[in-house]
């Protein structure tokens, strides 16, 4: 902004984060990470073979067995969902990608909206890629967009940054919960 840029970004929400995980997919990555047969056989033995049921006062569903996703609630799944999505910026080269537990935020800063638009559409699709080659979903209805710049600079712009993932286009606003921070688009 002090060199009178425009920055874009791009808020990521996946549907049903910790619960699409898919085992294999997070076994091989634990073993490209480096974890030694015994250890991932150990993972593979703690991640599968579970079952759930669903009570409704007092009348529990069947037994069924759980495909996908982390355990919720133990020490281990937060630390597994991290680990499958720590290659998520290596997919991101035209954006800087910021990952906090399940908030992926894409960044890119230009000199024209033209500019920030182009590098965070590509910045969406790669995401969109990389979440169908790892079995996850974006909510295109919860990712947010949104231009950030002087309030001079942002002044002289009269059209939406038009990003969009999954065909539909992203929601453009002006004020959004980062971290449990707000932020507005000209950082005031």
């Amino acid at each position: 902004m002090d060199k009178g840029n425009l920055s874009g970004i791009l808020l990521i929400d996946f549907r049903k984060a910790f619960d699409l995980i898919n085992y294999d997919l997070l076994l091989q990555k634990l073993a490209i990470y480096g974890l030694k047969e015994s250890t991932l056989q150990w993972f593979k033995s703690y991640l599968t073979e579970r079952k759930q049921l669903v009570s409704i006062g007092r009348a529990p569903s069947d037994l069924l067995p759980v495909h996908t996703g982390v355990p919720q609630g133990s020490s281990l799944g937060p630390l597994f969902f991290i680990l499958f999505i720590n290659d998520i910026p290596l997919v991101n080269k035209e954006c800087n990608s910021y990952i906090y537990v399940d908030d992926t935020t894409l960044a890119k800063s230009g000199t024209s909206i033209n500019t920030v638009r182009s590098h965070l559409q590509t910045g969406a699709d790669n995401q969109s890629n990389w979440a169908s080659e790892n079995r996850m979903a974006i909510h295109p209805n919860k990712t947010k967009v949104m231009l950030i710049g002087s309030r001079q600079k942002l002044s002289t712009i009269n059209e939406p940054l038009n990003v969009s993932i999954c065909g539909t286009t992203i929601s453009q606003t002006t004020c959004e919960k980062l971290l449990g921070v707000h932020m507005d688009d000209s950082l005031t």
